[in-house]
């Protein structure tokens, strides 16, 4: 009959043959791949082994006699990276079942609030990847603002936050990862110019900001002279920026045009960098560092590859 082999990491389809390859990864065509991270499992016939291409993440089903050498050839006969949790780290999943995230409602499509009250975009892919691996149940906290959902893990009322930027205040109350995503703030104008990292020119503007974002942290320690006004919601910084309150609204661009879009502006465009890039990790509560190893080793199993597919299916136009 058949062998069955469960893979977590990868997107793929399953194409049901008996010889050769039955399974591979297409990132390129939407119509292969999924929208999420789901449950699925690659299926060889009996008498074919499973190697994963270690560079490229690709599956497949392959002859025995050809085993060998695809190993050579970089291929892995382990699908996964091993998880190596302690043992006082399983006894801490063991008496603590579920944890609660909280996460920022209003930046799509990277993160945000569906129709149906749950997390979308990156968080939701790996609040999935660690459920499963870690055996954790992993609850959604609804606040109303990013700000909202840091005070979340300031209060205890969350434990984890899946993708922040680190800076010297989150840092007191949080431990944070390697970053899995990384992303540049963009000078977003409703007209068509080319601001760059021209410093006089920067210096010359008045820039909207989300309260709480990290680039208003990042303009305090580096660019103090540049003027900034911080708004509650992107609306509110629509409209100031529609309003000439403001010249730019600094955003990663793919947030940008999703929400501009989502207010009925038509067109905006990108003028350029701030001169910075998010760097975006997941946060956990300082108060528990066994939660912070155990999340570090669930995020370090997880292939760069993959992480890269993950930001790249999100942000896709």
């Amino acid at each position: 009959m058949y062998g069955v082999v469960p893979i977590t990491l990868i997107f793929a389809m399953v194409v049901s043959v008996t010889t050769g390859v039955v399974a591979y990864a297409d990132f390129d065509n939407p119509k292969k791949q999924l929208a999420y991270l789901q449950p699925f499992e690659i299926i060889c016939h009996k008498d074919l082994v499973l190697l994963l291409n270690n560079a490229s993440g690709d599956p497949a089903c392959v002859n025995p006699a050809t085993k060998t050498a695809l190993i050579e050839r970089g291929w892995g006969a382990e699908p996964e990276p091993v998880l190596n949790l302690t043992e006082e780290e399983l006894q801490w999943i063991a008496q603590n079942p579920s944890i609660h995230v909280a996460y920022d409602p209003e930046w799509p499509p990277i993160e945000f609030r569906d129709e149906h009250g749950n997390m979308m975009g990156i968080g939701a892919q790996y609040e999935f990847i660690f459920e499963r691996d870690l055996g954790i149940d992993i609850v959604q906290i609804n606040v109303p603002s990013w700000s909202d959902a840091l005070l979340a893990v300031q209060e205890g009322d969350a434990q984890i936050l899946m993708l922040l930027g680190h800076t010297p205040d989150r840092g007191v109350y949080l431990d944070f990862t390697e970053p899995h995503s990384v992303l540049p703030w963009s000078m977003v104008t409703l007209t068509e110019q080319t601001v760059g990292e021209d410093d006089d020119l920067t210096e010359m503007m008045t820039f909207a900001t989300i309260t709480d974002y990290e680039i208003e942290k990042w303009l305090d320690q580096n660019r103090p002279s540049v003027k900034y006004v911080s708004y509650k919601d992107h609306a509110m910084a629509f409209a100031a920026l529609k309003a000439g309150e403001v010249d730019a609204l600094i955003q990663v661009w793919p947030v940008a045009k999703y929400t501009a879009k989502s207010l009925g502006f038509d067109t905006v465009y990108d003028a350029g960098s701030i001169g910075h890039d998010v760097s975006l990790s997941i946060g956990t509560a300082k108060s528990i560092p066994m939660l912070g190893t155990i999340i570090d080793k669930a995020l370090d199993r997880i292939p760069v590859q993959i992480r890269e597919q993950i930001l790249d299916t999100t942000i896709r136009d």
